[in-house]
């Protein structure tokens, strides 16, 4: 495959000429390797040919990382998606899945020194081996020597322009599980990537809708990827149990050792049954999975990229098990893995860390989710080796992860994307904020102020580059040149014209540059404004300590008084600002005591704020998550890229034009969504800060948009 083109490599699996056949050899082929997936149970005999199939599959779908990113869909592709493949869909989904959430064990012959081996596994092992000789041509073989896919893992190669020294410390709670050596084994490692390069195939289909005919393949719906609808329409097999009785009754569970070659059952037997079985026109929801297991493994894995890809594009786009997290809290045993990757986000990859954040972005904008996270309690979280916070809440643990990654994350804050999707989750869960735990309304103040000062650096720093700019063109002199010496001098002449051009456009480019953060920094700030704004407006006699820090910090507010970007919306700030100083004064005196005094007077005066205080009003700040239709930008190199980090075969890196510094650009936009806000189109103002190839995040209560790099598959809306 390495050593011809596709073209070239497909006559290896092309018709004879000679004869007349109803379906293409190679659709045929898929047709036979995914039977085998879907039919024949995984236990310790048959483990290594599920391994060798999934193998066999992501080897010969690899050709696409060695064509560019703009380049059509490989036509291997082609025969695993439309044809006889396409009625297996849902079955292979099912078994993909199901080999993810159950995570069972490699078995010891597989890893080291093989057991006594029996029939069936010689002939399973015998049937895998030429399989994959022969369709791979030796390909996959290379990497039987190399790391496996758990240990390839373990080792977090990361972002190869990130830092090995950099430390990777863990967010440890009352309720942390210790993850060491936790990992997807290599049958359950080896079904996710491959689910996720079938299901990520997005725009790419539907740009080759053409493609079925010309190559004599059935499709029904050309344009859509029947892999990607089947997850994306998943049930939870607890969910209409009774229907799917009845919808079974009169099937009879197939033997695992029944005749190969025996007719497909028409249906799925039972939903528990491990070697399950596709249908022609199966209904989607015939193939329920067990979204509790799913939601298990997922956080025990979510270290992981390919985990986290995963739970992404559940929790995005499966409507049925984003109702089955809300319900019951069942999004408990997930929040804490989540954050974790966020606190680890200096060491982990950038990719990851967009994921998780996304994936929290997503489920802040249920109303329930915002309210049932400030009921929670954590006895403990060891936030520093310093520092011990006791009886925080889950709400107010993932405000005070979300304002740390915006701190650590302050050097690239040209990452529009990253602090945009932070401050769109921050502004859903502000006007149901309750109780917010002191060290979090501080660590609030801390993040305004350090904004506040590296704002004031930042326009000091063009002020001086300007002043440069008008010195140099104030010291500028002519010379008069002899006339003698003309013709030696000119060669100098134009030298010192080129270096001084040359030195004018990297000024020209560092001013511009730096006009650039200025302007972010100040849509950072005042979206922060705006959160402190609305929690404030909204809850505020459920967050006196809140209230607390902003008396305590009130000088981080002075000097954005006067900028006209934040005078309307600090004047709410000031107004509640004036009514309790005015009250403490009056009651404890100018030096209170003690900090509980301060807070007593808080709380005995809090409920007056909204009859006493006029107070402006604005619009909620409520954001929404939103995927590009076709994001294929983003995540086709993301989830190629994780398959050679984490699947043990080992690829030329040489011949990986994938990953071409073109196509890397696209994925460092990421590109794959919008935030966008709930506000009247009819009243929003555009002030733009990016390209006129940008997507839009606005904050909702001025209903101005920021315009912004694009995002990965969205942000909100």
């Amino acid at each position: 495959m390495e050593a011809s083109s596709e073209q070239a490599f497909l006559k290896h699996l092309s018709d004879d000429p000679n004869e007349v056949t109803e379906c293409p050899l190679l659709a045929n082929f898929f047709h036979t390797i995914f039977l085998l997936l879907v039919r024949i149970p995984v236990n310790s005999e048959t483990y290594a040919l599920h391994c060798e199939i999934l193998t066999t599959a992501l080897v010969l779908f690899a050709g696409q990382m060695r064509r560019p990113l703009a380049s059509p869909l490989p036509l291997i592709f082609a025969y695993a998606i439309w044809g006889k493949c396409a009625h297996l869909a849902p079955a292979v989904v099912h078994r993909l899945l199901t080999n993810f959430s159950e995570n069972l064990p490699t078995p010891p012959g597989l890893m080291g020194r093989p057991a006594q081996s029996s029939f069936m596994w010689r002939a399973a092992s015998s049937l895998a081996g030429g399989l994959l000789t022969v369709v791979t041509l030796g390909y996959a073989n290379r990497g039987s020597s190399s790391t496996t896919a758990t240990q390839r893992s373990d080792q977090s190669e990361q972002d190869p322009n990130k830092s090995n020294t950099t430390p990777s410390t863990d967010l440890i709670t009352s309720e942390s599980v210790n993850r060491t050596g936790q990992g997807c084994n290599v049958l359950a490692e080896q079904s996710t990537l491959l689910l996720l390069v079938l299901t990520t195939q997005a725009g790419s289909i539907s740009r080759c809708a053409h493609l079925p005919q010309e190559l004599g393949l059935e499709a029904e719906t050309p344009t859509l990827n029947p892999y990607r609808l089947a997850l994306f329409s998943l049930r939870d097999n607890k969910q209409n149990k009774p229907h799917a009785s009845r919808h079974n009754a009169n099937v009879s569970e197939p033997s695992a050792k029944a005749d190969f070659a025996s007719p497909v059952p028409k249906s799925q037997t039972v939903p528990m049954l491990r070697g399950i079985v596709s249908t022609e026109n199966p209904e989607l929801d015939a193939f329920p999975v067990d979204f509790t297991a799913l939601r298990d493994i997922a956080a025990q894995t979510m270290h992981q990229d390919s985990s986290t890809l995963l739970l992404y594009l559940l929790v995005h786009r499966n409507t049925h098990f984003q109702e089955f997290l809300l319900q019951n809290q069942n999004y408990e045993k997930l929040l804490l893995p989540l954050l974790n990757v966020l606190y680890r986000s200096p060491a982990d990859s950038t990719h990851l860390v967009y994921m998780a954040l996304i994936i929290i972005l997503i489920l802040t904008e249920n109303e329930k989710f915002g309210q049932e996270i400030h009921t929670s309690l954590i006895n403990w979280v060891d936030w520093s080796p310093s520092r011990r916070l006791t009886s925080i809440s889950r709400g107010s643990l993932i405000i005070l992860v979300l304002i740390r990654t915006i701190r650590y994350h302050l050097n690239q804050l040209k990452d529009k994307y990253l602090h945009v999707n932070i401050l769109a989750a921050l502004a859903n869960l502000s006007a149901k904020v309750k109780n917010l735990h002191p060290h979090v309304s501080d660590s609030f103040l801390c993040l305004l102020q350090l904004l506040t000062k590296r704002y004031n650096r930042t326009v000091e720093q063009l002020q001086n580059l300007s002043a440069k700019s008008t010195d140099a063109i104030d010291d500028e002199v002519s010379v008069d040149v002899p006339i003698d010496k003309a013709n030696t001098t000119a060669p100098t002449t134009n030298t010192v014209a080129n270096t001084n051009a040359k030195d004018e456009n990297e000024k020209n480019s560092t001013e511009e540059s730096v006009i650039q953060e200025l302007s972010l920094l100040e849509e950072v700030i005042r979206m922060i404004l705006e959160i402190l704004n609305s929690i404030l407006t909204h809850v505020l006699l459920d967050n006196s300590n809140l209230i607390y820090s902003l008396l305590y910090q009130r000088e981080c507010l002075v000097a954005l008084r006067s900028h006209p970007s934040f005078q309307n919306v600090i004047q709410n700030l000031d107004t509640i600002l004036s009514f309790f100083s005015k009250k403490i004064e009056q009651e404890v005196g100018e030096n209170p005591s003690s900090p509980e005094q301060l807070l007593a007077v808080i709380n005995r005066h809090s409920p007056n704020v909204y009859r006493n205080c006029n107070l402006r009003k604005f619009p909620d700040l409520k954001f929404k998550y939103v995927e590009e239709e076709s994001p294929d930008d983003f995540f086709i190199p993301y989830v190629w890229s994780v398959v050679l980090r984490q699947s043990g075969i080992a690829f030329r890196a040489d011949q990986l034009r994938l990953f071409s510094p073109e196509s890397e650009s696209a994925v460092s936009d990421g590109k794959a969504g919008d935030v966008d806000p709930d506000v009247d189109a009819d009243n929003e103002n555009e002030l733009s800060t990016g390209t006129p190839t940008t997507t839009t995040v606005a904050t909702a209560s001025t209903s101005a948009t920021m315009r912004t790099e694009k995002a990965i598959g969205g942000v909100a809306v």
